[in-house]
């Protein structure tokens, strides 16, 4: 009978979103009889509550920093918290040593045989643990973005890293990730698994009070400067001077532990009411039932600066739905233009809507596009062709331990 590995999974992202979606295709779809998949968070959220739900083995853990917070919100001045929180040491001393010891016990405890950290090389505990442990650590990187020195010190003890685009290896290569170090793996989508509620998808347009006789226009994805979302509200002017009977939605949660997110928000809103578009954008927040509104989109648009792959493309391709999505990095390596999608340059209004603009007035390019996406879906971005890939990173690297 041949070996089951124990396979634990680190997911460090406190919002569901795309990585937590990937983490979930490899929960379900991996190879039970060769492979037993464990995760562990240690931040309670969304991310959290989606993975309970599932039949997974799931842990939070909970290192003396949980408590701590606990215990200054109940008897200090709110200031003061923040303060004694940034400080180095306190993260030191009460969740990073701590976690690394959680860590290094279940590992020995569970018999542990990789980690895998499912988003970007940057908790240096699971590192740490792995390496104390004598067991190999694999990361994901999802996105883009700089490493710092630590970072970089701490990458030298990953066996493999996974970006999902070129583009996020390109950029690892230009930061000192040797390449012998990085296999590419697209994220994938379960094709024709698509998400069209007819009853839910009427809810919501009661909710919303959108006519049947509008067109709906979608940005899905968690509020942040990175994402973009100002350019696509800075589109709907250009966008409803030509189709008046337009709907912007931005569906997408702001996550209340960043505060950047939550200024660049509160930016959008004044945005909204600025440029006069209170009945025309709608800001839905975050969504159990988000699969319900890709029956809703006439046309998916990604406005973001920065993407790894971006899998609300896929799904919107998987549902047929058009998309126009800014040359980000990953994006471009999905769609390729006037062919199966539509790109356009980064931070650049004019050139959304007159892409949006053209998609609606031209049926035979709408067809098109989603016929295409069909095509490039089966070929390159399936997610039973993902995970295969992915227990192949682990064959290659498992045979030597």
């Amino acid at each position: 009978m041949p070996t089951k590995h124990n396979i634990l999974y680190i997911e460090t992202s406190v919002v569901y979103g795309g990585s937590t979606r990937c983490l979930l295709d490899i929960l379900n779809h991996i190879d039970k009889d060769k492979f037993n998949p464990i995760t562990i968070l240690f931040t309670g959220g969304q991310s959290f509550n989606k993975l309970k739900k599932t039949s997974h083995e799931i842990l939070l853990f909970k290192t003396p920093l949980f408590y701590f917070e606990i215990f200054l919100n109940r008897t200090l001045p709110k200031r003061v918290n923040q303060y004694l929180l940034k400080l180095k040491i306190v993260s030191i001393v009460l969740d990073k040593i701590p976690a690394i010891a959680m860590l290094f016990l279940f590992i020995k405890k569970r018999d542990i045989k990789l980690v895998h950290l499912n988003i970007r090389p940057y908790y240096y505990p699971a590192i740490v643990a792995s390496y104390l442990a004598r067991i190999p650590f694999i990361s994901h990187v999802r996105g883009h973005g700089e490493l710092t020195f630590i970072s970089k010190f701490f990458c030298r003890f990953v066996k493999i890293f996974i970006p999902v685009s070129k583009s996020v290896s390109e950029e690892l290569t230009q930061q000192g990730i040797p390449r012998k170090k990085q296999v590419i793996i697209y994220d994938g989508i379960e094709i024709d698994q698509c998400f069209n509620n007819k009853i839910e998808s009427k809810d919501i347009k009661n909710e919303f009070s959108i006519k049947e006789n509008e067109f709906v226009l979608g940005y899905v994805g968690r509020i942040s400067e990175n994402k973009g979302q100002q350019y696509f509200i800075e589109a709907a002017p250009y966008i409803i001077k030509e189709i008046p009977n337009s709907r912007f939605l931005i569906i997408g949660e702001v996550a209340s532990e960043l505060q950047k997110d939550i200024l660049y928000f509160h930016k959008l809103k004044k945005m909204v009411k600025d440029l006069g578009l209170e009945n025309k954008v709608i800001f839905t927040g975050y969504r159990e039932d988000i699969k319900s509104f890709y029956f809703l989109l006439h046309i998916l648009v990604l406005s973001s600066l920065q993407e790894g792959i971006a899998g609300v493309i896929l799904e919107a391709m998987n549902n047929n739905i058009p998309v126009v999505a800014t040359r980000s990095g990953g994006p471009s390596e999905i769609i390729e233009n006037n062919v199966n999608g539509l790109l356009v340059p980064i931070k650049d209004p004019s050139a959304i809507a007159n892409s949006v603009i053209k998609i609606l007035k031209t049926y035979a390019l709408r067809e098109l596009l989603t016929i295409n996406a069909k095509k490039i879906l089966r070929e390159k971005f399936n997610t039973k062709k993902t995970v295969s890939n992915i227990e192949d990173v682990y064959k290659s690297i498992l045979k030597y331990y």
